[in-house]
């Protein structure tokens, strides 16, 4: 079954995996449908949610419902001086919307919000190719953790 990654950013850039929470659709899946199903904007798996994804930012959406959805976007990255607010965001939508997983991931982050990490991040289905893992190095055979500010492929990272 595919799950939600949960990562936190270390002071130095380096990306680490925090833990994750089973079942991915429970996780973005679960939000664009639902928020889709509210708003009566058309959306699927198979066509996207296109018209969901554009109302961010344009005040449609409740504060809380705007924050899940923009932790659902790839490569995002929750500064920790706003993660507290969006943990908030997190329990009031799982609220409203029980069948989700957000509060395990808000969980995973809550028992490392004194770890110093800068920000956290997501990768929201294990299925598909994620950009907070790093590389291997196959000459010294070790794992070079991704770097918001070194790695290729840093300008995809969006600090928020």
């Amino acid at each position: 079954m595919s799950e939600v990654e949960v990562f936190g950013v270390k002071a130095s850039g380096e990306v680490e995996l925090l833990d994750d929470v089973n079942n991915s659709w429970a996780g973005a899946m679960h939000v664009w449908n639902t928020l889709s199903k509210k708003y009566d904007m058309e959306g699927s798996l198979f066509g996207g949610f296109t018209q969901l994804w554009k109302s961010q930012g344009k005040g449609i959406l409740l504060p809380h419902e705007e924050h899940v959805l923009i932790t659902t976007f790839d490569n995002i990255i929750i500064q920790r001086k706003d993660i507290e607010e969006f943990l908030v965001s997190f329990r009031r939508y799982a609220e409203e919307n029980p069948v989700s997983n957000l509060v395990e991931q808000a969980e995973i982050i809550e028992k490392e919000l004194e770890s110093g990490y800068i920000g956290f991040c997501w990768n929201q289905t294990t299925v598909s190719d994620c950009l907070w893992y790093g590389t291997y190095d196959e000459e010294t055979e070790e794992e070079i953790p991704f770097n918001i500010y070194t790695s290729q492929g840093k300008e995809l990272a969006r600090m928020l």
